[in-house]
């Protein structure tokens, strides 16, 4: 079958810390199998492990506020990825991608992690696109929020939606 020109032979070992919204772990999941298809093309799918975490403990930790609790959630997650061999990590939850637990995270493993609003940032400038709503929890789409902060930091014209709503 033919490949895709410039794109590497060997597959690359990537993990997904999932779980904390079973919805969007399988997104993810068919997003990345449906991307490593389209760009290698025939039936390749990803080298992709997952590790699941319990969702509870995380969603307590986030609403009582402790982001070091959830990081170190993340955090379990990631060493172990990093421990099967994963070259890369991406976490399937927009949430936990809290300045605070997202430090912690990074901190834990030397392998890179994707964040969300970063690479969601690069996608929308690569675009051309400069203003953008933010739809989504507290955790993602308020004031102040790590989201807002990051597309704002590259230039990007945040519209938050109505606080109201989220309750």
């Amino acid at each position: 079958m033919a490949r895709n020109p410039g794109v590497h032979d060997t597959p690359r070992r990537f993990g997904l810390i999932g779980g904390l919204s079973p919805a969007s772990t399988v997104d993810y999941y068919e997003l990345i199998n449906n991307g490593v298809r389209k760009r290698m093309g025939g039936r390749h799918t990803a080298e992709l492990l997952m590790w699941s975490c319990d969702m509870h403990p995380v969603v307590e930790a986030e609403f009582a506020g402790d982001w070091e609790r959830v990081g170190a959630h993340l955090a379990t997650a990631a060493r172990a990825l990093e421990g099967a061999g994963c070259e890369g990590l991406l976490v399937a939850c927009n949430s936990v991608h809290n300045k605070v637990a997202f430090a912690c995270l990074r901190s834990s493993v030397r392998i890179p992690i994707l964040h969300i609003a970063e690479v969601t940032a690069d996608a929308l400038l690569q675009a051309d696109i400069r203003r953008v709503a933010v739809l989504g929890t507290i955790y993602t789409a308020a004031a102040g929020s790590f989201f807002e902060q990051c597309l704002k930091s590259r230039g990007l014209d945040v519209v938050l939606d109505d606080e109201a709503a989220r309750h």
